[in-house]
């Protein structure tokens, strides 16, 4: 009877020891088919975050009057981004000779616009930046951009700027009447030069 029982007791180790393993074999498949699963979830919102719109607010110097400050709203994503919704906290200054176009524009902004195409700019003039820049002190205004893609709304983006940072900066148009006067005037002195 002692080595039916010691039989039996090995036997019952053997099988408790076999499902220690088990139990741990099935935890680890878990733990794998845990992180295949957040793989896939990750893979999935990795790629409706790349597919969806990326639009933008900012105030620059207009490149052709670099003494204008304009108003630049764009779409830097993919696809189009629809009904697109833009407010200022407190609103931009407006000079008051385009107070009235770009004013409407703001306002259209802030209701929604319908659409912005992939990589598409609009721009509004807001005024002479010696004239919106006369105050000392910060000029901070917050924006708040939402607008849906194909996949649904895009996270709001929110972030702030200060036309103060504009003061002091170059009034340094990329190209200007001035210098293509200057390459005129140097063409019309060779031209002399060859007719003596």
């Amino acid at each position: 009877m002692d080595v039916d029982l010691t039989i039996s007791g090995l036997a019952a180790l053997v099988a408790l020891a076999s499902a220690w393993f088990a139990r741990a074999s099935v935890r680890q498949a878990e733990r794998a088919a845990d992180a295949a699963e957040a793989q896939v979830v990750g893979q999935r919102e990795s790629n409706i975050s790349a597919a969806q719109p990326y639009v933008w607010a900012d105030v620059r110097a207009d490149d052709t009057q670099g003494h204008w400050l304009q108003l630049v709203v764009g779409n830097a994503g993919p696809t189009v981004a629809e009904n697109v919704r833009v407010v200022f906290d407190p609103p931009l200054p407006l000079e008051d000779r385009v107070d009235r176009l770009t004013g409407t524009a703001l306002q259209r902004l802030q209701r929604g616009m319908s659409s912005l195409a992939p990589g598409h700019m609009l721009a509004w003039v807001l005024g002479a930046s010696a004239r919106l820049l006369e105050s000392d002190g910060a000029q901070v205004h917050s924006v708040t951009i939402d607008a849906d893609g194909p996949f649904g709304p895009i996270p709001t983006l929110e972030y702030e700027i200060n036309l103060a940072d504009f003061r002091e900066s170059q009034d340094r148009p990329a190209g200007t009447l001035h210098k293509l006067t200057r390459a005129v005037e140097g063409i019309t002195a060779e031209l002399k030069k060859r007719d003596r």
